[in-house]
């Protein structure tokens, strides 16, 4: 008597055990499943044949046949059973094809460089934590997650589509750095019926009539900068029933078409360029690299502060009638009109910006300048009052 055909692995889940019984023509072919040893897998049996386990590990299970062996004696056969979860499934799957990933728990963090279109499942429940880059090109979406799972992306990732589209998930996103980028014209960088929430990085749509955010959801906007760059783009669509765009933080969305939300838009914090006109909301931090287009004027209103730590372009206007503490270096070739507010300069200033009205204080700092000119060959030029900060007046980066 034997028994044979039991699966060496199994899901976590429900899975209701079978065996061939040898020989064929036994008496007794009744199978009752019991649990030798659980382990770590959390396995129990109900109804005789349903096994049900919870975690990964390894379980041993017994099958009993009455009177299998003998008129009077049970045959009786142990079997170990390996158990994974879903997490080490996609870890395992992603692992195969050369990225390196591990699971804990329901969470699964990939590593690596892919090349090529991607498709995934990440079932309800789990999330990926993509911290691996994509890169090519492809009509459609070089990364897709199906399952209705969760997607975030964190620092020094990326998905680049040089013709199309970047991210096409079925469940929420979270962005907490690295980039986005969909080149290809119609093309969107996230698509999701869910949630999107961008915590930092780079999300961006650069051919015409792109988007870079396309939510069935919420989208919130903490951090990084979200942009539509070419003709006819848009930033974020949050088309839902009930879909709501929030901008409050070190963050910037960029869209020379708009962007549009079903149940409207709340910006507490953050840069919001639409069109031709932008604004800055609150005392924004600006740690990433920022361009203001020709044409395109950005208004920093009376209480607002803009400090900037990267490089900031302006090539249009920069309307200050709050405060700028420039710790970077602002470049370009437009103008800042700072005739009603105040300008703290701790970086460079290029003398190829044209600044005008209003005063300019330069802290205590090493290399601070305003290009070859300096800062007071261009006070001389365009009227501005200098005055000279100490160390112990210099404001810190972030009020």
């Amino acid at each position: 008597t034997g028994i044979s055909g039991v699966p060496a692995t199994v899901a976590a889940g429900t899975l209701l055990l079978n065996g061939t019984v040898a020989p064929a023509n036994a008496t007794n072919q009744t199978i009752v499943w019991t649990v030798k040893s659980a382990g770590t897998t959390g396995a129990t049996i109900t109804g005789g044949s349903t096994l049900s386990a919870t975690a990964a590990g390894t379980a041993t299970v017994t099958a009993t046949i009455t009177n299998g062996l003998t008129d009077t004696t049970d045959y009786t056969q142990d079997f170990n059973i390996t158990v994974t979860t879903k997490a080490e499934d996609l870890a395992a799957s992603l692992n195969s094809i050369g990225l390196t990933a591990s699971a804990n728990g329901d969470t699964v963090t990939v590593t690596g460089e892919h090349s090529g279109p991607l498709t995934l499942t990440v079932d309800s429940g789990l999330m990926l934590e993509w911290d691996a880059g994509i890169s090519g090109s492809s009509a459609g979406p070089l990364l897709t997650v199906n399952g209705g799972g969760t997607l975030e992306v964190g620092e020094g990732a990326y998905v680049t589509n040089s013709s199309g589209d970047g991210i096409a998930s079925d469940g929420n996103v979270i962005i907490n750095g690295g980039e986005i980028i969909a080149n290809g014209n119609d093309a969107t960088a996230i698509s999701t019926p869910g949630n999107v929430e961008v915590h930092g990085g780079n999300i961006s749509a650069n051919g015409d009539n792109g988007t870079a955010i396309d939510a069935g959801g919420n989208v919130e906007v903490s951090g990084g900068l979200v942009s539509a760059n070419g003709s006819g783009g848009t930033a974020v669509d949050a088309n839902g029933a009930s879909s709501h765009i929030t901008l409050d933080g070190d963050a910037a969305i960029v869209s020379y078409q708009g962007i549009t939300a079903t149940n409207g838009v709340t910006a507490d914090n953050g840069i919001l360029i639409q069109g031709l006109t932008g604004t800055v909301y609150g005392n924004v931090a600006l740690d990433f690299d920022l361009a203001i287009d020709a044409g395109v004027t950005l208004g920093i209103p009376s209480g607002a502060a803009l400090i900037n730590n990267a490089n900031l372009t302006v090539n249009g206007t920069l309307d200050n009638g709050g405060e700028i503490d420039n710790y970077g270096v602002i470049g370009g070739s437009g103008t800042i009109d700072n005739t009603n507010g105040t300008m703290n300069n701790h970086g460079e200033i290029m003398d190829s910006v044209s600044v005008a009205g209003g005063s300019i204080t330069k802290g205590d700092s090493s290399g601070c300048s305003t290009g070859a000119a300096g800062l007071v060959g261009l006070a001389a030029l365009s009227g501005i009052a200098v005055t000279r900060r100490t160390g112990k007046q210099r404001k810190q980066n972030k009020k």
